[in-house]
């Protein structure tokens, strides 16, 4: 995978690229399970996100997180013609607003996802690559 440079992203959670994909369930209180693929570590900050764009939830490491808005605004001082640099302050604008929560892992390899998936039983947890992707499971009724 590679970033909006050109050049390939660090990898998230592990040194490995994560692929995989598992049913999680959604406890009482919100929280989802991190999958062990994801190597994630107990105190772990992770960032939820909503990408408008794609209709879906997201999740990234803070650190991985901090690295795109670096990029972004190398981006734009380097930037030459006013569109190149509208553009990418545009891509900044559309990355800040996309943050829902910043939650840490508890010592379960539990995350906190507040009320974003309420009322749902199950999600479905996909690596990708970098960065988790999360959407709701249509119950079967």
């Amino acid at each position: 995978m590679y970033n909006i440079t050109g050049q390939r992203d660090d990898i998230m959670f592990g040194e490995k690229p994560m692929f995989g994909q598992n049913e999680i369930k959604v406890d009482e209180k919100g929280r989802i399970f991190i999958p062990a693929y994801t190597k994630r570590e107990p105190g772990e900050e992770l960032v939820l996100m909503y990408n408008e764009n794609l209709k879906l939830h997201e999740i990234y490491s803070v650190q991985k997180l901090d690295d795109r808005f670096k990029k972004l605004s190398d981006l734009i001082d380097k930037s030459i013609t006013k569109k190149e640099k509208n553009f990418y302050e545009k891509m900044l604008l559309e990355l800040s607003k996309s943050i829902l929560r910043s939650e840490t892992i508890d010592c379960q390899g539990r995350f906190l996802t507040g009320k974003v998936f309420e009322g749902q039983e199950k999600v479905l947890c996909t690596g990708a690559h970098d960065h988790l992707i999360i959407e709701p499971v249509k119950s079967k009724k």
